[in-house]
């Protein structure tokens, strides 16, 4: 059996002491590498599981090159990926954190520092906690006293030079109770990892295997993969509690334990999963579904030839697994992945490499963009491509995307004034960098978010807007936090940490730079029909006369019918007429109930798009519950194709030029006003 490479785990940073090997054989001989301007050093070890971390002889430096091999007696690895050592702005800027953790907590998420930063927990003037960032640029730092006082701090520490403090961390007052986790199934024999939900961050939870304890480990996330240092055994009843009660802190929480799930013999379930799409000239291939305790095995085809085993692998909980050189990527060749896991075999469906692009643009970032976030969305981005965000030139953090949109989450803290940048990889190519966006400051009061309607019981998300782009976003039930997650637009889908009760009451808080926002109003949590887009039934707007005549292409796009001669933005909320352009028609469809997005909308709602003939009229389209987008021009017929006739996938690509009898251009929809979401619950329109 050949050995596929090793992949070296990215990002990796100037300062940082510690490298992250992943897939490799137990018991296999692992080589480092490291390269710059002509120079070549080499570090072994010997790996005792699938992933090895080698402690450095001494620090990176940028622009340095690093790449692994493994060996396994007479069968060795090629090279696998080599990752570039990223630079780091020096002062470190202050870490983030949340406004506040739990005084029973043993850990807590902070990010926004480069890899290999530490990051410390201050407690008057005192260090309770630390913890190191990761390449994936985060830390979970554990805490080592109580958090009693109110007067809390952090600080990163980066290249021995430290930041300023962060602003105010509070203490959280404690909790009544805790639910029981959750563990995710199936659960399969031979694997060594088992995924937790549900959890509480700062909890610890443990994992039994009949009764027996499998280990403990603190959590700064709901959900995380535990790893067990065993292979499971069939017929094994898991269980698992959390708990926050540190004695000494006198904390007596405990969850019940949870219901148990039975470890079960592997079946179809572990058929891995290529991501697509694939270049020629890539060189990583991302597998998704790996179940660790199991093997990787990759399989490369040219049409009309027969299969070739290019090699295998651990598996890990990471979908990037570097392509040999020997088996390079193709236009054409078909590739495959094959998972074993205790003697059950799946194969993926196959991947067709794609050809070399000719040219590929820049991407797009998304602004705006505010001081202290830590997360970015790029757009115009080649799918398949690796995007990489720079701040006045220094790498920030960088991210795969299957489509054409990607966000960049825990990226190095942005910073007020500084200009932000971004280039994609894809194909072996690189774009030139995009146009820059200026980072801003929010100089104002944080706003109030606004809880979306429905809230059902049962939804794991919970819809917010009014957000400040890079904002975080907390949740609470009746005063008690049950979620968070960051925005990169002004409306969001927040996720909670266990599904909503039925007498949930629901707030949200939103926060940047530790400085936090008033709690919403508060939304109950109600059971009712969830209408969501509306299908694409042209009949019912068309067969009609009075319904055709009546209803224009607002009427159309809020799905509302009504007898009122055609509704108009703003008459219902007494904002009308207006000058025909972007702004006046955006600001009076905001006060008839309309939600400005720039994503998804709440899936009870559905999304429209505005477009303006300036000084002459506006348009509306729709999307509908099959993807794509129809509209209503005035008193003509509802159709779903644009004035060429072809199916818009795209409004912002159709054709929306108006021709009279003869053939002339009367009018022609240039200005894109944005996108809104539709309540159909919550919108007036008349």
């Amino acid at each position: 059996m050949s050995l596929l490479p090793p992949t070296v785990g990215e990002r990796l940073a100037r300062c940082c002491t510690s490298v992250w090997v992943i897939g490799v054989m137990p018991g296999s001989e692992v080589e480092l590498r490291r390269r710059l301007d002509g120079e070549t050093d080499v570090q072994t070890m010997t790996s005792t599981g699938t992933e090895t971390l080698f402690q450095l002889d001494s620090p990176l430096e940028a622009r340095e090159r690093i790449a692994a091999r493994q060996q396994t007696g007479s069968d060795g690895s090629e090279w696998g990926n080599e990752v570039e050592v990223e630079d780091v702005a020096l002062p470190p800027a202050p870490p983030r954190m949340e406004p506040s953790i739990p005084r029973c907590g043993r850990c807590a998420l902070a990010n926004g520092s480069p890899p290999g930063s530490t990051v410390e927990l201050i407690r008057d003037g005192y260090v309770i906690g630390e913890g190191v960032i990761n390449r994936h640029g985060w830390t979970c730092l554990k805490i080592k006293e109580m958090p009693r006082s109110q007067y809390m701090s952090a600080r990163a520490i980066t290249c021995e030079l430290g930041s300023p403090p962060t602003g105010n961390i509070e203490v959280d007052a404690d909790r009544s109770h805790l639910l029981p986790p959750l563990i995710i199934e199936p659960v399969f024999g031979c694997q060594t990892v088992i995924s937790l939900d549900r959890l509480v961050p700062g909890a610890v939870a443990e994992l039994f295997a009949d009764d027996v304890s499998l280990g403990t480990v603190c959590s700064c996330w709901n959900r995380v993969n535990v790893h067990v240092g065993r292979a499971l055994v069939n017929g094994q009843k898991i269980t698992a509690i959390q708990r926050m009660n540190p004695a000494e802190w006198d904390c007596t929480l405990e969850s019940i334990e949870s219901d148990p799930v039975e470890v079960i013999p592997p079946d179809g379930r572990i058929k891995p999963q290529i991501l697509s799409p694939l270049h020629e000239g890539d060189n990583i291939i991302h597998v998704a579904n790996q179940i660790e305790g199991g093997t990787i095995t990759l399989y490369v085809r040219s049409p009309g030839e027969v299969e070739e085993n290019i090699g295998s692998r651990p598996a890990t909980e990471y979908p990037e697994i570097p392509v040999p050189e020997t088996a390079p990527l193709r236009a054409g060749r078909i590739i495959r992945a094959k998972q074993e896991l205790c003697g059950q075999q799946e194969f993926s469906d196959p991947v067709t490499v794609l050809a070399q692009p000719g040219h590929i643009d820049p991407p797009t970032v998304r602004a705006p963009l505010y001081d202290c976030s830590v997360v970015m969305a790029v757009d115009d981005v080649v799918p398949g491509a690796v995007v990489y965000a720079l701040q006045d030139g220094i790498p920030i953090g960088h991210a795969w995307s299957p489509g054409e949109s990607v966000i960049l989450n825990h990226v190095t803290a942005l910073r007020e004034g500084a200009q932000v940048t971004a280039y994609q990889v894809a194909s072996g190519l690189r774009s030139s960098q995009s146009s820059p966006v200026t980072v801003d400051a929010w100089e104002d009061r944080l706003p109030r978010p606004i809880v979306l309607p429905p809230i059902r019981p049962g939804d794991t998300f919970v819809w917010v807007t009014d957000i400040i782009p890079g904002a975080y976003v907390r949740l609470f039930d009746a005063g008690v936090q049950i979620g968070g997650g960051h925005a990169v637009d002004p409306a969001a889908a927040i996720p909670v940490w266990w599904p909503i009760g039925e007498n949930a009451i629901i707030t949200a808080r939103q926060s940047l730079c530790l400085r936090e926002s008033d709690e919403s109003a508060p939304r109950p949590a109600v059971s009712e029909p969830c209408e969501g887009p509306p299908r694409y039934e042209p009949s019912l707007w068309n067969d009609d006369p009075n319904i055709q005549w009546h209803n224009n292409c607002y009427n159309y796009a809020c799905d509302m019918i009504l007898f009122n001669n055609k509704s108009q933005p703003g008459r219902a909320s007494g904002d009308y007429p207006n000058p025909m352009a972007c702004e006046d028609i955006t600001n009076a469809a905001l006060s008839d109930g309309l939600q400005r997005c720039t994503g998804s909308c709440h899936p009870c709602h559905h999304r429209v798009a505005l477009f303006v003939d300036p000084g002459y009229d506006y348009h509306w389209y729709r999307q509908d519950d099959n993807g794509r987008w129809s509209h209503k021009p005035g008193r003509a017929l509802a159709r779903n194709v644009d004035s060429s006739d072809n199916l818009i996938t795209n409004p912002e690509t159709a054709d929306r030029r108006v021709f009279n009898e003869r053939g002339d251009v009367v009018a022609d929809y240039t200005d894109f006003c944005g996108y809104f979401c539709v309540n159909k619950n919550e919108v007036v329109i008349q």
